[in-house]
């Protein structure tokens, strides 16, 4: 539901890509936490350089409908 929401909200800038990239990471988490796959630290650093991402894209946008409601 997380995502749905922030796709939504990306959507109207232009930025749906960042977010589905984003939930593409939760296969990753789940196959690492119930399948025993493995990432590396560049996997890592690749992850949390998206996360800022998304945070940078999507803050911005979300403080502007709090604003206006």
């Amino acid at each position: 539901m997380t995502f749905e929401a922030a796709s939504a909200v990306a959507g109207n800038f232009g930025g749906r890509q960042i977010v589905v990239y984003a939930s593409d990471l939760r296969f990753v988490r789940h196959g690492t936490e119930y399948r025993a796959e493995t990432v590396s630290a560049e996997d890592a650093q690749d992850a949390i350089a998206l996360g800022e991402e998304l945070v940078e894209q999507l803050a911005p946008r979300i403080e502007q409908i709090l604003e206006s409601t």
